[in-house]
């Protein structure tokens, strides 16, 4: 379930993920300025800079509840591949939130998971599941965004062009319904 931290929401259960509003990733920390002063300017929007705070508040899991408040979020490639928590992936390398995690059976019920050389990865017919696959992604991974923005120069010297980079991998892993 999605659930948006608010003074009156209780407390959120174990298969609950934080739900986010619009999430902009830019190039550099110096677009992030304009975007602000735009957004602030000429919509009636939040915004919050998540790549302006610092490296040891970015960390925090407070942090996503942070943003969560906010309709934009505004952040750098290089913000959002940072190894801040582990984070599991599914096949496609995108972050699997919430009860989707513990459902499939390589979850444990209090959100570990399973190791690959433990007793307890067998499954109910007998054979051995699969180790659970796990990237270190920013805190922002932990949410599901409605929307999310990708900013980018088109050509060799794009940030997205080549899939096998740290930022490139990271962009894929972020959960939204839309990009």
């Amino acid at each position: 379930r999605r659930y948006t931290p608010t003074a009156s929401n209780a407390p959120p259960k174990v298969d609950d993920y934080l739900a986010g509003g619009t999430l902009i990733v830019l190039r550099g920390k110096e677009d992030i300025g304009q975007w602000e002063v735009a957004l602030r300017e000429y919509t009636s929007l939040s915004c919050f800079n998540h790549a302006g705070m610092q490296s040891t508040l970015r960390k925090l899991p407070s942090t996503a509840g942070k943003c969560a408040g906010f309709d934009v979020v505004l952040t750098t490639y290089d913000a959002i591949k940072s190894k801040e928590v582990t984070v599991p992936v599914d096949s496609t390398g995108c972050a699997i939130l919430g009860s989707s995690a513990s459902s499939s059976g390589k979850g444990g019920v209090d959100g570990w998971l399973t190791c690959r050389g433990g007793s307890d990865n067998t499954q109910s017919d007998g054979g051995v599941s699969a180790p659970q696959k796990c990237h270190q992604l920013s805190v922002l991974h932990r949410m599901s965004w409605f929307r999310v923005i990708f900013m980018d120069v088109l050509g060799r010297k794009g940030f997205l062009t080549k899939p096998g980079t740290a930022r490139a991998q990271a962009a894929v892993a972020i959960n939204s319904k839309s990009r």
